[in-house]
């Protein structure tokens, strides 16, 4: 009995860790794609178009690895990838595509608390 009382509670509290993982990994991206949206609207020198880019693609390696076998994250950070590298930045384009980002961040972040 008190092994499975600490089996569950090892589960439980290694299910949190991988939330907590995801969650940082994904706000990290979203928040440096943003960044980096940034430097394509506003006035920014190449150097700080570059470092901004360099986070954004760090963060994207970092949130694909996090997902582990969840094909969505990665489907939708390839999309919002691909609109805020295409030679024409459409804002609506990325903000949809970081909008569906955002909801299967959030699902994803859900389950791994199940």
């Amino acid at each position: 009995m008190a092994n499975k009382g600490a089996e569950s509670r090892f589960e439980s509290e290694q299910a949190a860790a991988i939330q907590d993982l995801r969650r940082d990994a994904y706000a990290n991206f979203l928040g440096s794609a943003e960044e980096f949206a940034g430097t394509r609207v506003f006035e920014a020198t190449e150097e700080e178009r570059r470092a901004a880019l360099t986070r954004f693609l760090v963060a994207r390696a970092r949130a694909i690895l996090v997902a582990g076998n969840v094909p969505a994250v990665r489907e939708t950070a390839e999309a919002v990838s691909g609109e805020l590298i295409a030679p024409t930045y459409v804002e609506k384009e990325y903000s949809d595509a970081a909008e569906s980002f955002f909801q299967v961040a959030r699902n994803d972040i859900r389950r791994a608390g199940e």
